[in-house]
């Protein structure tokens, strides 16, 4: 992880990037009033012009991870924050298309 996006994810979660939250063994960036945090930090080098680069193949990973945070969170709402809007309105129609009940919000770095 680069420092920007470690810096990032301290900026969203409120601890260091060594510290997460775990619900049966699957890691989340952290836990805040009653919702559970991943956060996405700089991922606009794989989009341009609202979609997925050609070489991009990790979708299937992004799907994987929100199925296994799903699974483990049962009624516990989950919260993906972004620092780009344009990563951001991608996962967000991948989570939508596959049914995915996660909340997708961009928070601008400071």
């Amino acid at each position: 992880m680069s420092d920007r996006a470690a810096q990032y994810q301290m900026q969203i979660t409120g601890h260091p990037v060594t510290e997460g939250y775990i619900v049966d063994g699957v890691k989340f960036d952290g836990f805040t009033d009653g919702t559970l945090i991943e956060v996405k930090s700089y991922y606009d080098q794989f989009t341009e012009n609202g979609h997925w680069k050609p070489w991009f193949t990790g979708e299937q990973g992004i799907l994987n991870q929100a199925y296994n945070q799903i699974r483990v969170a049962g009624t516990t709402p989950i919260e993906w924050v972004f620092a780009q809007p344009e990563t951001a309105a991608l996962v967000e129609d991948l989570l939508t298309r596959n049914g995915y009940a996660i909340s997708v919000i961009v928070v601008p770095p400071k």
